[in-house]
């Protein structure tokens, strides 16, 4: 064995034994992240930056090698971000309960898209920023219709969350959520949501 071989064996055993932990939902995001650090130019970990292994670290792995320049490519970076979003998610059972209705309704709900969700091979996931304070935000589901079924999840946790010059109180600017939190027209808020993520898409 190679003294190279030699130094990386300890990593590449912790790596493959650290899959075996994964929560299975996490599972379809480690593969897609690791098939991507495999494509860079120098798969090694000994390459991975301070940003690379703290995105390692989201989904279990640990490692203290952080040196070098960044082999993560944009689409895996926006892959992790909205990976991140996806993770802090509801299930439709959890939903229900929040919501004090049934499973069904939850699902016909995801299914009408007056909640935002994603359907995955183990059921729905509800992203948890539609939910505040132990319920869905006042008028969600006027302002869920207008986002469009593929939007990334993260356009949309921006722009309900990014305080917007037309949505103002007593002269300080809300975000969709704070509007809505505050009272604020269901309508007008749907209005602004549908207008942000039209720019960004």
């Amino acid at each position: 064995m190679s003294a190279q071989a030699h130094e990386t064996a300890p990593v590449r055993d912790r790596v493959l034994a650290l899959v075996t932990s994964f929560d299975p939902r996490q599972l379809a995001t480690a593969e897609e992240l690791l098939e991507r650090l495999a494509e860079t130019t120098s798969p090694s970990t000994h390459n991975l930056t301070v940003a690379e292994v703290s995105a390692l670290e989201r989904f279990g792995v640990t490692t203290t090698m952080a040196e070098q320049q960044s082999h993560l490519n944009t689409t895996t970076q926006s892959l992790l971000a909205e990976r991140r979003v996806d993770t802090i998610s509801l299930s439709a059972t959890e939903v229900a309960s929040l919501l004090h209705v049934s499973t069904a309704r939850v699902r016909q709900r995801a299914a009408d898209h007056t909640l935002l969700a994603r359907r995955h091979s183990d059921g729905w996931h509800f992203p948890a920023f539609q939910f505040f304070d132990g319920d869905e935000l006042p008028g969600w589901s006027t302002v869920a219709k207008e986002i469009p079924p593929a939007t990334p999840l993260t356009l949309v946790e921006r722009a309900l969350t990014w305080p917007s010059s037309l949505l103002t109180i007593d002269s300080v600017e809300h975000s969709v959520a704070s509007w809505l939190q505050a009272g604020g027209s269901h309508e007008t808020a749907a209005q602004i949501m549908q207008g942000e993520l039209s720019r960004a898409l």
